[in-house]
């Protein structure tokens, strides 16, 4: 995935699911979505970590997901996702998937955590 980063922290990225991704026909699979946005939720989340946070990288703590509606294999959607608050090492995000038309066809909670800095030995 590639990503694209907004002047409001929200990272985007254009994705087109090949068709053996399908769920049923013509409907991506939802581990597939659980895919895309937890990829893109990582990239708000570590963009969002403040300089002073040291270089460790951020895991996934907890995840929701809400599937809204199909998401089509024929469509290219958007995933998106921004940075919601910073809570010490955990990271609130959201997230979503988006048709061609706008409209929302999953939606994503997330609580990142930010790993302990290990010494260098």
């Amino acid at each position: 995935m590639t990503f694209a980063r907004f002047s409001d922290g929200t990272i985007e990225s254009r994705h087109l699911t090949e068709p053996h991704h399908c769920g049923v026909d013509t409907v991506v699979h939802g581990g597939i979505q659980a895919t895309l946005l937890d990829e893109a939720m990582g990239v708000a989340a570590q963009l969002g970590l403040a300089d002073t946070a040291g270089n460790a990288p951020c895991v996934t703590a907890e995840m929701q997901l809400a599937y809204r509606r199909p998401v089509p294999i024929a469509d290219e959607v958007v995933v998106r996702a921004r940075l919601l608050e910073v809570d010490g090492r955990d990271l609130h995000i959201e997230g979503a998937i988006v048709g061609p038309g706008g409209e929302l066809l999953t939606t994503a909670t997330s609580r990142w955590r930010q790993l302990r800095d290990v010494p260098a030995t």
